[in-house]
C-alpha cells in the first residue's frame, strides 16, 4: 500500500477517534456520572440550548460561560490530566544501526488517568494519551549523504506504581504509525527523495518525581524501544528526560 493510503486510512482514524473522544467527553459532561474517584459531575456544566428568538442577557451569558468553564475545570480535575515534553537522544540499532547516526528525539504528550478500581485498590494507576514526536538524522555513510526523519504519532497506556517519596516508577506501551522521510542530499543521477507511513510499536519503562514545593510540576525519565515494520524496518532505543505540567489541582 503507498503512503498516500496508508496517510488517509491514518487521519481517517485520527478523526474517528477524535470525534468517538469529543462525544464521549461532551456525554460525560453533559450528564451526571461518577468516573470512580468518589464525585460526579453534573449536567448543570453544559450551556442548554435556550429556543428561537430568546436572546440571552449578558448575565446569562457569563452565567453559561461560567458554568462550561467549570465543567472543563471539573473534567480536567477528575481524570487528572496534564501535558508535557521528553527532549532526548535516539539510538539506532539493527539493520539502521551503522547506516544513520545517532539523532536528538523530542515528544510532546498529553494524558489522563483512567479509573479501575481493580488496580486503584492495589496501589497501581493507569493513565491513556497520545504522543507525537520528531526525529531527525544523518547518514552514517560518507558515500551516501542523506537525512531521515521520523514523526510517530503513538497512543499508549501508562502503568504506575507511586511511592510514598513522591518516585512513581511506570510502564508504558504504545502503537500507531509513523510518518518516514529520505532526503538524498547525493549528486547521484539517480538521487531521489522518498517517504513512507509505517505502523510503530513502543515500550518504554522510567520515573517520575514530583516535589511538594512545585506539586503541579513532574519530572519524568523514560528509556524507550521502537519498532518501525514494512517500509523501514528499523528498531531504536531513545532516552529521554522531561516534565509534564498537571492541568488539574
Amino acid at each position: 500500500m503507498n503512503v498516500n493510503k496508508r496517510a488517509y486510512h491514518f487521519i481517517v482514524f485520527l478523526v474517528s477517534v477524535g470525534l468517538f473522544s469529543f462525544s464521549t467527553v461532551h456525554s460525560l459532561v453533559g450528564s451526571d456520572f461518577d468516573c470512580g474517584y468518589g464525585n460526579t459531575i453534573s449536567s448543570s456544566a453544559i450551556i442548554k440550548y435556550q429556543g428561537p428568538g430568546r436572546e440571552n442577557t449578558d448575565s446569562e451569558k457569563a452565567d453559561q460561560g461560567a458554568k462550561s468553564h467549570g465543567g472543563i475545570k471539573t473534567f480536567l480535575n477528575k481524570y487528572r490530566v496534564r501535558a508535557g515534553l521528553l527532549p532526548g537522544m535516539s539510538f539506532p540499532v539493527g539493520e539502521l544501526g551503522g547506516l544513520i547516526k545517532v539523532g536528538f528525539a523530542g515528544n510532546i504528550f498529553s494524558d489522563l488517568a483512567v479509573p479501575i478500581s481493580f488496580l486503584n485498590s492495589r496501589g497501581l494507576y493507569v493513565r491513556s494519551g497520545l504522543s507525537i514526536g520528531y526525529a531527525p538524522f544523518g547518514s552514517a555513510v560518507s558515500e551516501y549523504e542523506a537525512k531521515i526523519s521520523l514523526l510517530p504519532i503513538l497512543a499508549y497506556a501508562e502503568l504506575a506504581y507511586p511511592l510514598q517519596v513522591g518516585i512513581k516508577p511506570f510502564v508504558r506501551f504504545g502503537t500507531g504509525g509513523t510518518f518516514s522521510s529520505l532526503k538524498d542530499k547525493s549528486e547521484n543521477p539517480g538521487a531521489s527523495d522518498e517517504s513512507s507511513f509505517d505502523y510503530t510499536l513502543a515500550l518504554g519503562a522510567g520515573a517520575s518525581y514530583q516535589h511538594r514545593a512545585i506539586p503541579r510540576v513532574e519530572f519524568l525519565m523514560n528509556l524507550g524501544y521502537m519498532i518501525l515494520y514494512e517500509e523501514v524496518n528499523g528498531n531504536f532505543i531513545n532516552i529521554s528526560i522531561g516534565a509534564c505540567y498537571h492541568l488539574y489541582r
